[in-house]
């Protein structure tokens, strides 16, 4: 019998450790540098280390869906979205704050687009 509640106690004593690695929902919001209003809500997935992203744009008239990654130390966090013409959209979460930027097709150069405040 002890060694029925052992067994019981570490099982979910790891389930919850697992749990509590798993990142909360990101939540970040501003204006860029054009003026437009922006947020962007990633939320934990099945897999630790991944994320969905949305990008929204002037109160959600138009969304980017994003795929995102975190860093091995969940320092920060890399999001990525194809768009029409052979561009990215791209966020990357650190340190509170979210950097938007698109990547052009021609010579993949990064031109950023504003920084956003996360909570």
């Amino acid at each position: 019998m002890k060694l029925i509640a052992v067994i019981a106690l570490i099982v979910t004593g790891s389930l919850s450790a697992f749990a509590d690695v798993n990142p909360k929902n990101i939540v970040c919001s501003g204006t860029l540098d054009s003026g437009t209003y922006v947020e962007f809500e990633a939320t934990p997935t099945a897999i630790p280390t991944f994320m969905k992203g949305e990008l929204a744009f002037d109160y959600r008239e138009w969304t980017a869906d994003m795929n995102c990654t975190l860093s091995n130390n969940l320092s920060q966090m890399s999001c990525i979205e194809n768009i029409p013409g052979g561009e990215k959209l791209k966020v990357l979460v650190t340190a509170g704050k979210a950097i938007v930027a698109k990547e052009t097709s021609n010579a993949q150069v990064d031109r950023g687009l504003g920084v956003l405040n996360c909570k």
